[in-house]
């Protein structure tokens, strides 16, 4: 009997059978418990990987947005509070008549004159003019007030001589005319003809040319002129609203309290004009 049984094979046996239905049966319920807390597992390690993904992005879209509050602020220009008409300084009309190409002096425009040195200027600058001088030469300076007042046939005579230049050095007439206009104010247009302009340079330089800028006294003027009641006419890129290069050199009363205002704005005469006809 025991022989019998060893002989019997074990594949295909009843034994195996059991043996491999109950293996089946324990992989089948094995395996989904498994994979279930595999993917369980997997599942937290996602949901935690997201929270700090959205923690992250939470985050950089705050600092996003201050960045974009931050350049909003650079790429707007600071509003300037305008300045309300019974605080905008006062002036005299004379103080800031305008004279340029669209404005120009009438015919029997006259002045009452006093010297200067040797030049002359309207009576009312001459003790402000006096005293802006004096001051310089106080600071070891020596300026000098090279051309006042000119008459309408002064005015022309300089501005045919200008002309006259430009042709012989081969210059058309129109260009010559315009380059002369851009220099030397048209006859009837020049501040030179009211007496309230003056034109500063200091005698150790006394060429009307890029390099009176740099001198002593054109940077002290520039800075202290308006303390005088004086601004700097022409300024530098500003020749498309005066209609004349800049010129260190060109001085125009307008009153303290107007030229202030204008040096501390760098703005012309002319932006200066057209802010209170803005506020009328």
């Amino acid at each position: 009997m025991v022989d019998r049984m060893e002989k019997e094979p074990f594949v295909g046996s009843v034994r195996f059978f059991k043996i491999l239905i109950l293996s089946t049966v324990a992989l089948l319920i094995l395996i989904p418990t498994v994979l279930s807390i595999v993917f369980g597992v997997k599942a937290f390690q996602l949901s935690v990987s997201n929270q700090e993904l959205e923690k992250k992005i939470l985050i950089l879209g705050e600092q996003l947005d201050e960045m974009s509050l931050k350049i909003e602020k650079l790429e707007q220009p600071e509003e300037v509070p305008e300045t309300p008409k019974e605080m905008f300084p006062e002036a005299e009309e004379w103080e800031i008549l305008l004279v340029n190409d669209s404005h120009p002096l009438q015919r029997n425009f006259e002045v009452e004159l006093e010297a200067v040195g040797s030049q002359c200027v309207d009576v009312r600058i001459r003790e402000p003019l006096e005293k802006m001088m004096s001051d310089m030469r106080l600071e070891g300076m020596r300026p000098l007030v090279c051309s006042g007042y000119r008459t309408l046939e002064r005015q022309t005579e300089l501005f045919r001589e200008y002309v006259e230049q430009k042709l012989k050095e081969g210059m058309g007439y129109d260009d010559a005319f315009y380059r002369a206009k851009n220099r030397i104010a048209v006859p009837g247009t020049s501040e030179h003809q009211t007496g309230l302009a003056v034109d500063i340079v200091g005698i150790s330089h006394q060429c009307l040319d890029d390099e009176q800028a740099d001198t002593e006294e054109a940077v002290w003027l520039e800075k202290h002129c308006a303390e005088y009641g004086f601004i700097l006419r022409y300024p530098k890129g500003k020749q498309d609203i005066t209609g004349i290069e800049y010129e260190s050199w060109h001085f125009r009363y307008v009153g303290i309290p107007a030229a202030v205002y204008i040096m501390e704005h760098q703005m012309t005469l002319e932006e200066y004009l057209e802010k209170i006809h803005s506020l009328e």
